[in-house]
């Protein structure tokens, strides 16, 4: 909803006999005043229900969110223990939080306007918008000279995937977007990235810097520019604008994903830890960064942060060995041996067997295997002979040569067609 520039929040006690508080959206509710469904996004109604349940799963997630960063969790707990016993929201809310669900509900109110300000006045380009090319089709058949609909239309062919860009109907689109009017802001965004896939950089500078000029600053044309000068290795000028990138959509992980490799080239390893570090919270789904972040916080020695990412990479690799071996020496690090025993025995049955898979490993994969095995048992040894609140440190880690960058981790594969721009991620 942010992306949209809408909040999507219903009153935190409004809710009908049938359900509670939290499960049915305002725009749907009709005893939520008008002025509060004006928050909402006008289309939202008129969603199917698999969308009106994420829909449904996001508000509560905005709620609790905001409960716990401004009152702790431990009040979530209490809350909990009530709805245990059968206590409903009108009643739990104000005894918990001392005061009642009307103030509670216009400081949720305020602290997502708050949140949703870095959006206010910006152009952007949500992946819905641009989804079904054949509807865009449709809509400049019935408006041949639309700006939207034509400007939408050529940035449909340019991201996706397997399209070719010097295709005719691409040039066709914008030359009707620009007829309807010479200031269109989606034919310039999708002109920019034309020439960005035809690495003609100057010309696609020019249109993202007129885009601007025309009023359409944002986050698109803020990452096209970063991603612009990275591929040109112009790295201040890449740093300042996927920077801005960061400001105006606080809640995509690319511009930091971005900044964390520019950091990496430079060999700032705390600066591309920082950002890498907040990647991994906006995408928490990102099983590659989280878990490329771990081995690189491993390296580093930081073991609270070992376990704080670990934790969320472990829910999405939980068979990868050297996570779990990587989350055991930070547990065993930091005088907890008790919980590095749970991690080391995981890590030994994530291990394939060298003499059941027989051929599919070759010797030296075996090898590796073997060497493994054997490092996970002594260290789980260690770990059920170490007294609680005594540091276990691995050994040093040996010096790397001068010059020599931490690798970044991997960028993620382009898929075809919707999923080829960053920003449809």
């Amino acid at each position: 909803a942010a992306r949209g520039g809408d909040s999507h929040a219903r009153p935190l006690g409004v809710k009908t006999d049938a359900e509670p508080a939290f499960s049915r959206p305002a725009a749907l509710d009709p005893h939520v005043r008008q002025p509060e469904r004006a928050l909402l996004p006008a289309e939202f109604a008129a969603q199917d229900r698999i969308h009106r349940s994420s829909g449904h799963a996001h508000e509560a997630a905005l709620a609790i969110e905001f409960l716990i960063r401004r009152y702790g969790f431990p009040k979530i707990v209490q809350c909990l223990k009530r709805f245990g016993e059968g206590q409903r929201t009108p009643q739990v809310l104000p005894e918990v939080y001392g005061k009642p669900i009307a103030a509670l509900d216009e400081e949720f109110r305020t602290d997502l306007k708050a949140q949703l300000r870095p959006y206010a006045g910006t152009f952007y380009v949500r992946p819905n918008d641009y989804a079904d090319e054949e509807a865009l089709k449709k809509g400049v058949k019935d408006k041949p000279t639309g700006c939207r609909e034509n400007g939408l239309l050529a940035l449909a062919m340019v991201r996706a995937g397997d399209s070719d860009p010097r295709d005719p109907e691409i040039e066709q689109a914008l030359t009707a977007a620009k007829k309807g009017d010479p200031a269109c802001k989606e034919a310039l965004l999708a002109e920019g990235e034309r020439a960005l896939r035809l690495e003609k950089y100057p010309d696609a500078e020019a249109r993202f810097r007129e885009l601007i000029a025309k009023g359409g600053d944002g986050y698109d044309v803020r990452q096209r520019l970063g991603d612009m000068y990275l591929k040109q290795e112009e790295l201040p000028r890449a740093i300042a604008e996927l920077q801005k990138a960061k400001q105006l959509d606080p809640d995509r992980p690319e511009p930091y994903e971005r900044l964390a490799r520019i950091f990496t080239k430079q060999q700032h390893e705390d600066q591309a830890l920082a950002e890498l570090q907040m990647a991994a919270k906006l995408d928490v789904m990102d099983a590659d960064t989280t878990v490329a972040l771990v081995a690189r916080l491993y390296d580093a020695r930081k073991w609270p942060q070992v376990l704080e990412f670990g934790e969320m990479a472990r829910h999405l690799r939980p068979y990868s060995p050297e996570l779990r071996a990587q989350i055991a020496e930070a547990h065993l690090a930091l005088g907890q041996p008790q919980r590095a025993v749970p991690e080391l025995e995981a890590a030994l049955l994530a291990l394939p067997d060298p003499q059941k898979l027989g051929s599919e490993l070759d010797p030296e994969e075996a090898a590796e295997v073997t060497a493994k095995s054997q490092s996970y048992r002594a260290l789980l040894e260690k770990a059920k002979r170490q007294k609680p609140g005594v540091p276990l440190l691995p050994p040093p880690r040996p010096k790397k040569e001068a010059g020599k960058a931490e690798q970044a981790p991997p960028a993620k594969p382009k898929a075809a067609a919707a999923k080829s721009d960053p920003s449809d991620e």
